[in-house]
């Protein structure tokens, strides 16, 4: 969203847009920000004025262990970034990721309503398992590219890094539906990875807040998204169903389909990263004490909870089964919100509310299926799948304007000259 309509649309390259113009010009005729942006209603209440002037402490602290990511990957990334124009705004790169990762998640749910496959059904094309191959590798690949196209044309702020957050919160639950969809896990199953993957991303930005830095292991998202590939091209390669009908005697399991395996062997790593997130602050930020950290946990507990409450005591077969890709993307995106505003508390250093409104239908619709009985589940799912995706927009949209606002530039275009002019002098200094 901007608030700058001073820019002059000629000087911009074909295809460099912004977002909140109340209409595109061609001319030079400027006006006043508050004529030229689009506002959404009730944004502050999400950051405060006073807040807003902390965004000029605002530092971006990482460190990232992963040996396939620093010694193989980032070789890779740093000559891909020069093949991005200078103009690309690094915000854009991040969204023509998600976009990649949004077109698998709807092929791959077109032809697949939930995540295995009845008995009789015909098999999705393989180049839709091909294309979420691809899909998969642009998200990776430009997903670590915007921070480097952020830095060559000297536009990096905070508004990269919450952008940046907020598509990978939307990504987690469509990659966990398109790999789960590939490895032909049951509903049950699906559900347990996606909570697998959302309560670590949750605990990564928790962890952050409390010591000001962002942790990657040596085994950590890069490694999950090789082996997602790995999965993908194998789906690709021999079908979906090679993941059922190929049975493995293991252990304590008897024979067990190849997908179900594959499942219990990524739902270690997947606890030892959610118990190292969850332990940090407490081993080595004693300071912190134990009441302060543990509130913040408050809403993922609770959402926790709810969602084993409500697929387990819904009629049968469950919730979590009959109307498998609205609940999950009504618990992905409930999360989404949660991890949105706890990167906008430390970003603006102010206090992160554990008592979150959004949490409440979530909350009831455990409680109708448990106790209540007085809604029909297979409306109220859905009341909360638009009830998620509503209030994540609005969360989305009024932190982006507001960060818009006060940082005077535009979400998903860059000045273009001060691109130029940066990307040159970087240029001579590695010259010299």
């Amino acid at each position: 969203l901007s608030n700058d309509a001073t820019a002059v649309e000629s000087r911009r390259p074909p295809g460099a847009w912004s977002v909140g113009r109340m209409a595109a010009t061609t001319t030079t005729t400027t006006s006043s920000p508050s004529s030229s942006r689009v506002t959404v209603p009730f944004a502050s209440m999400y950051v405060g004025p006073s807040a807003r002037e902390n965004l000029k402490n605002y530092r971006y602290h990482s460190t990232d262990l992963s040996l396939l990511s620093n010694h193989v990957l980032q070789p890779f990334w740093r000559a891909a970034v020069h093949a991005l124009p200078l103009w690309l705004a690094p915000n854009l790169v991040t969204l023509i990721g998600l976009a990649h990762m949004a077109v698998a998640y709807a092929l791959v749910a077109y032809h697949c309503p939930t995540t295995r496959l009845a008995a009789g059904d015909d098999e999705p094309p393989r180049w839709v398992w091909a294309f979420a191959l691809y899909a998969l590798f642009a998200y990776q690949t430009l997903d670590a590219l915007d921070g480097k196209q952020a830095r060559r044309t000297g536009s990096s702020s905070a508004l990269g890094e919450l952008f940046d957050h907020g598509c990978d919160a939307i990504t987690t639950s469509l990659l966990s539906l398109v790999s789960a969809t590939a490895l032909q896990l049951t509903p049950l199953h699906a559900l347990v990875q996606l909570m697998c993957l959302l309560v670590p991303f949750y605990l990564a930005q928790w962890e952050e807040y409390h010591t000001g830095e962002m942790f990657l292991g040596y085994v950590g998202v890069t490694e999950g998204q090789v082996i997602g590939m790995g999965m993908l091209a194998t789906t690709a390669a021999f079908g979906p169903r090679f993941w059922t009908d190929t049975l493995l005697d293991a252990p304590l399991l008897g024979p067990t389909p190849l997908g179900d395996l594959m499942f219990y062997a990524l739902l270690v790593p997947a606890l030892v990263t959610t118990a190292t997130y969850f332990t940090s602050p407490f081993r080595n930020h004693p300071e912190l004490g134990v009441v302060q950290p543990a509130l913040l946990l408050a809403p993922v507990a609770a959402s926790v909870v709810a969602v084993v409450v409500w697929a387990a005591c819904s009629p049968p077969p469950g919730v979590h089964a009959a109307h498998q890709h609205a609940f999950q993307i009504g618990v992905g995106m409930l999360f989404a919100n949660f991890v949105g505003k706890v990167v906008v508390a430390r970003v603006v250093q102010a206090p992160y509310r554990p008592v979150q409104y959004v949490l409440w239908p979530l909350l009831f619709g455990a409680a109708n299926a448990a106790v209540l009985r007085v809604v029909d589940d297979e409306h109220y799912v859905y009341f909360f799948l638009a009830w998620s995706l509503l209030t994540y927009a609005h969360f989305a949209l009024s932190v982006v304007q507001i960060l818009c606002d006060y940082l005077n530039v535009d979400c998903l275009t860059i000045d273009y000259d001060k691109a130029r002019r940066t990307y040159a002098e970087m240029h001579a200094k590695n010259n010299k």
